[in-house]
């Protein structure tokens, strides 16, 4: 958040418990959701793999989608 960076996370696991005993148990402190297993989000944002990382500027415009990883946000511009 420093960096102007907000972290969210949606999580499409067929168990809601095993999201919420994951995220208890990692001490998740972003914004952490559960969307489930059928969620439209799955297609909308064509997901084909997990982690799946989009980042959006700050007008909600994607601007990065096959990111390995977080660390290389710090070499977007």
């Amino acid at each position: 958040r420093s960096k102007g960076i907000e972290v969210v996370s949606i999580n499409t696991d067929q168990v809601k418990w095993n999201w919420r005993n994951a995220s208890k148990k990692d001490r998740i402190s972003w914004i952490n959701v559960y969307a489930g297993s059928v969620s439209p989000i799955l297609f909308d944002y064509n997901i084909e793999s997990y982690p799946t990382k989009i980042i959006y500027n700050n007008k909600f415009e994607i601007i990065e989608k096959k990111m390995n990883f977080l660390l290389d946000l710090l070499d977007l511009k």
